[in-house]
């Protein structure tokens, strides 16, 4: 929390349903700094930064197990089936179908910085370059290169986003074209 809240350090998981105008607590408050949150359904993946634990809970943050150490990139659970779970380690893609209690390694034609899912496909980057995956990572169709490593991804049902050089880009036309966004 910033200087002046009246929030615990660390804040745990809260949750708002107003834009962060106001913020209810969940859990873990006063227990867990969370840097890394994937969600899910009622899954949630995050990374607790004090401990370095990999924690994960599927009735929406009410309760938690832990999963070891956080060692992944960036990881993807499946909005498709609960459990299942793509990881990135050192350019090298994971799943899991017991969210996370195991994994392994899979065979991908590219190294990849960062991943998420979009409806049934996989997005994934690349260095520069922007990827898609209709087989769950087994095959990837690159679908742009931007003049600079991208950073991090995210996406919706209208767009996707990426960074670039400490700008936000983002894409209406499924990874196409990319236009900075100007706030």
């Amino acid at each position: 929390p910033g200087k002046g809240s009246k929030l615990p350090e660390p804040v745990g998981l809260l949750l708002t349903s107003d834009r962060g105008a106001t913020w209810k607590k969940i859990s873990l408050t006063g227990k867990v700094d969370f840097h890394t949150l994937e969600t899910v359904g009622d899954e949630i993946y995050g990374a607790d930064s004090g401990s370095g634990e990999l924690m994960y809970s599927n009735n929406s943050g009410k309760s938690w197990s832990k999963r070891g150490k956080y060692t992944f990139q960036d990881i993807a659970p499946n909005p498709k089936r609960t459990g299942s779970v793509l990881a990135i380690k050192d350019g090298q893609l994971f799943t899991s179908t017991d969210a996370l209690k195991s994994f392994k390694k899979m065979q991908a034609q590219i190294s990849i910085d960062a991943i998420d899912w979009s409806g049934s496909s996989l997005l994934a980057i690349s260095d520069k370059s922007l990827y898609r995956s209709k087989d769950s990572g087994a095959t990837w169709k690159k679908l742009n290169t931007m003049p600079a490593p991208l950073g991090s991804l995210t996406q919706s049902s209208q767009l996707i986003a990426v960074v670039m050089n400490g700008a936000i880009y983002s894409s209406t036309n499924g990874g196409k074209n990319f236009k900075k966004f100007v706030n």
